[in-house]
């Protein structure tokens, strides 16, 4: 041995549940010390739901490296105030049920049509509150994110506790490279 020393964590077991409004979900943690960990929200696009994020083990994968990720099915048509109420109800624990997030903001991943959440948040709710619940977005072929103009977009720049990272592909308006906004 060279006396250097790498701690491997190992993530828990991935439970499989429903949150008190039956929402589907599955969820690991990780006994992570590093305290730039991430928490990690899942959701899924319109042909899809949570358990395609155990194919080839991404869940874990995600949860390797974090402090805890939850794959929820959340309904792609819903806004705004509905993702504001899943995320505080899984930041909320309760007599029959653990806390899997804590109060801290979220790293949420939106691919397809569940971005449509946060969009409608942008471009119809009160933005300021967004760092609250989500510290980073990584909107994945998000198409009504690529199709919301600037004008409706451009309020994000005035939050300094919310960063972006837009993967779309060849709609990138970045002409096909993931957008840091």
């Amino acid at each position: 041995m060279d006396g250097s020393s790498s701690a491997t964590t190992r993530p828990s077991e991935i439970v499989e549940g429903a949150t008190s409004s039956d929402m589907a979900y599955l969820w690991c943690s990780n006994q992570n010390n590093n305290q730039d960990a991430k928490q990690i929200v899942l959701l899924h696009g319109s042909s899809f739901t949570k358990e395609t994020w155990q194919s080839d083990d991404m869940l874990l994968q995600f949860c390797a490296g974090s402090k805890s990720v939850i794959a929820l099915d959340f309904p792609v048509s819903t806004n705004y105030v509905g993702l504001m109420q899943v995320l505080d109800e899984v930041k909320t624990s309760s007599n029959d049920r653990q806390l899997f997030l804590s109060e801290e903001p979220v790293t949420l991943v939106t691919p397809s049509a569940s971005g449509y959440s946060v969009v409608s948040w942008i471009i119809n709710g009160d933005i300021t509150q967004l760092p609250d619940y989500i510290s980073e977005w990584v909107p994945v072929a998000t198409g009504c994110l690529v199709s919301a103009s600037d004008e409706q977009i451009a309020p994000l720049a005035t939050l300094s506790d919310f960063r972006i990272l837009a993967i779309n592909g060849n709609e990138d308006r970045a002409g096909g490279v993931p957008m840091i906004l």
